[in-house]
């Protein structure tokens, strides 16, 4: 199997987004001391530039690529379990 040799990868761009949101979650008891923990979160993110990897080429000692735009949104759920120290 081949292998291929990883490109040195620097940060050629940056974008920075607002966000805002909301979350839900609810606890279990299980004892005095336990309890499960379940929540969700959305956050609604503003439009972030990035560069596509797939467009970067090398022509002639120069690199060319394209920048993309996209939404930012983040869905997360969780899942833990709460240990109350007394």
């Amino acid at each position: 199997m081949e292998s291929a040799e990883e490109p040195d990868i620097e940060e050629v761009a940056g974008s920075f987004t607002w966000s805002y949101g909301g979350a839900v979650g609810f606890l279990v008891k299980l004892n005095e001391e336990l309890s499960l923990d379940f929540r969700l979160r959305y956050l609604q993110g503003s439009w972030a530039e990035y560069v596509n990897l797939d467009t970067v080429e090398e022509v002639n000692n120069q690199v060319y690529y394209d920048f993309e735009r996209s939404e930012t949104q983040l869905l997360s759920v969780m899942a833990g379990l709460n240990v109350w120290l007394n």
